[in-house]
């Protein structure tokens, strides 16, 4: 797990993840994981940037659930429409 609000890290721990307490978008991520759940912040399309990212730590043929923000579905501004057109020409699949 990976959260940056220290009162959310010491709850993973204590619940007996691994969790690392930093800025997720600054994290290194490699195609490691078979599937990947999150909840990003929404503010400002933070979420998109989120899920883009976590995209890269998944291997090929790897699921990712996220929360997103209901403008994603909706909003006309060019990162939603990047967005979706990305999820889009992958058919919903990475």
């Amino acid at each position: 797990c990976i959260e940056v609000q220290p009162r959310y890290l010491q709850s993973l721990k204590a619940r007996g993840f691994r969790a690392y307490g930093e800025d997720f978008l600054l994290s290194r991520v490699a195609p490691l994981f078979d599937r990947v759940v999150m909840n990003p912040p929404f503010d400002g399309g933070r979420d998109i940037d989120h899920v883009t990212h976590a995209l890269k730590a998944l291997k090929i043929g790897g699921r990712l659930v996220s929360v997103m923000a209901a403008g994603v579905e909706f909003r006309e501004d060019a990162k939603p429409r990047a967005f979706r057109a990305m999820v889009e020409r992958h058919g919903g699949r990475f």
